[in-house]
């Protein structure tokens, strides 16, 4: 069974890389050198890890998932196919470090759209689960890592994990990589949180398919037009961000 899972967690991952978040991960593996350190906030199932573990081979890896299951899921899964420099973390990042409800749509109890954000799954049955919500500036005040790039898939609590990031994002300067959906926000627009990561001297830009479109460009009612069924995966709504540090010449 552990066979079928590894060889399964390491297709997911050749599929994000080719296929699925084949720009992103393109981004971050050409921005990042050998021996830095990357964060994937929201990790999910993995499939950012086999590619952030090649990048990094004398550095780290610090995946943070809150769903219980899923973080152990990764732990095991990532020692048994020796991706070594990957730590595991079951936490939620936030802005303040507490316990949370994190809320899980549907009866089982791991989903790609769980969120600390209630109107996520407001129209949806949800499972709620108790989690522990950490700071990233708290957790790593006392560690001496450099930071290189940042990746987030938090389900519309981007700004509240930036805000808790203040400090290692204006001391390290890492690659931002985002996904931030106007469908997610409660109290701020997509547009006032790609601006406000602008505003700590970065370039930030929306990844379509074809190009990197300024930030300048952005438009949520072309971009992410919220017209019919299941109108996320339509070909033309696009909601990952990357942001460069302004020093980086893109």
């Amino acid at each position: 069974m552990m066979v079928f899972k590894s060889l399964r967690f390491l297709y997911r991952g050749l599929k994000a890389q080719y296929r699925d978040q084949k720009i992103e991960i393109q981004l971050l593996t050409k921005h990042l050198k050998s021996n830095q350190t990357v964060l994937d906030i929201g990790a999910n199932k993995g499939s950012y890890l086999p590619s952030l573990s090649r990048a990094v081979p004398h550095g780290q890896v610090y995946a943070f998932e809150p769903q219980p299951s899923l973080a152990a899921y990764l732990t095991r899964i990532c020692k048994v196919t020796q991706l070594t420099n990957v730590t595991v973390e079951p936490f939620a990042c936030s802005d303040i470090a507490s316990e949370r409800t994190l809320y899980v749509p549907g009866d089982k109890e791991t989903s790609p759209g769980a969120s600390l954000e209630s109107i996520v799954t407001a129209s949806k049955h949800t499972t709620s689960v108790l989690v522990q919500s950490i700071t990233l500036d708290e957790y790593f005040a006392n560690k001496d890592y450099d930071i290189g790039a940042m990746k987030l898939d938090v389900e519309g609590h981007e700004f509240k994990v930036l805000q808790g990031s203040l400090n290692i994002i204006k001391q390290y300067t890492p690659l931002i990589i985002c996904e931030c959906e106007q469908r997610h926000q409660t109290d701020k627009t997509v547009s006032e949180i790609v601006n406000f990561v602008s505003s700590l001297h970065y370039r930030g830009f929306l990844i379509t398919r074809k190009k990197l479109l300024p930030i300048s460009e952005f438009d949520p009612v072309i971009h992410q037009r919220q017209v019919g069924e299941r109108y996320w995966d339509q070909p033309d709504y696009f909601n990952n961000f990357v942001f460069f540090p302004n020093l980086e010449v893109h």
